[in-house]
C-alpha cells in the first residue's frame, strides 16, 4: 500500500515540487522508484553498488564529460 504526496525537494540551488509515494514496510522496494519532476532538470548517475546518486545540472562541466562517454559507449 502506498501513499502520494507532493513535496518541495532542493538539490543543489534548485528547488522543486515532485510527486512522492511513500510505501508500507517494503524494503525490497528500489530507492528511487520514478523520476517524475526530477529527472528532466539533471542528468542522474547511479552507482548502486556504493548505493549513491548524483545530480549533475546540464549546464554543468561534468555534463559534458558525462555525455562524451555515453556517446562513446
Amino acid at each position: 500500500m502506498g501513499w502520494q504526496h507532493q513535496i518541495s525537494i532542493r538539490i543543489g540551488n534548485e528547488i522543486l515540487k515532485v510527486p512522492l509515494v511513500f510505501l508500507e514496510g517494503n524494503d525490497a522496494s528500489p530507492r528511487i522508484l520514478g523520476r517524475e519532476g526530477i529527472f528532466r532538470h539533471f542528468i542522474v548517475v547511479f552507482e548502486e553498488k556504493a548505493r549513491r546518486t548524483g545530480f549533475i545540472g546540464g549546464d554543468k562541466k561534468e555534463a559534458g564529460v558525462i555525455h562524451k562517454v555515453l556517446n562513446e559507449i
